[in-house]
C-alpha cells in the first residue's frame, strides 16, 4: 500500500466523523426552539457526509480490501475529534434539553426499567 492510499483513509475518516459531529451538534437546536439553525447545521452536516461518499467512492482505494485499517483510522479520528468536540466526555447530544426538565423524572426511570429490566427493583431505589 502507499502512502497516499493511507492519506486517502485519513482524509476519509476526518470527513466522516466531522459530518457526524455536525449533525450531532444542530440536534440540540432541532429538538429545542430553533428549527431552522438545526435545519441549517444539520444540513450541513449531511453535505459533509456526501462528500465523504464521494470521495471514498471516486478514490483509487479498494476499500473492501483496506476496511480493517479505515475502521482503525475512523476509531483514532473520531477519538481525536470526540475528545475535541465533546471534552473527552461521550454525550447525549440532547443531554442539556433533558437536564433542563424537558423529559420529566418518570420517564428517565421508565427508561432505564426498560434498557436493564431484570434489575427493576434497582430503578425503584431511583425513585
Amino acid at each position: 500500500m502507499q502512502p497516499k492510499h493511507y492519506i486517502i483513509l485519513v482524509l476519509a475518516a476526518i470527513l466522516e466523523v466531522s459530518g457526524d459531529a455536525i449533525i450531532r451538534a444542530g440536534l440540540p437546536h432541532w429538538s429545542g426552539g430553533a428549527k431552522a439553525l438545526g435545519a441549517l447545521v444539520i444540513a450541513a452536516g449531511v453535505v459533509v457526509l456526501g462528500i465523504y461518499g464521494i470521495f471514498v467512492n471516486k478514490a483509487p482505494l479498494d476499500l473492501s480490501t483496506t476496511l480493517g485499517l479505515y475502521v482503525a483510522f475512523f476509531a483514532v479520528v473520531g477519538c481525536i475529534i470526540g475528545g475535541i468536540r465533546y471534552h473527552g466526555e461521550a454525550r447525549d447530544p440532547c443531554r442539556d434539553r433533558r437536564d433542563r426538565g424537558r423529559r420529566p423524572d418518570h420517564q428517565l426511570r421508565r427508561a432505564h426499567v426498560a434498557i436493564a429490566p431484570d434489575r427493576a427493583i434497582e430503578s425503584e431505589e431511583l425513585k
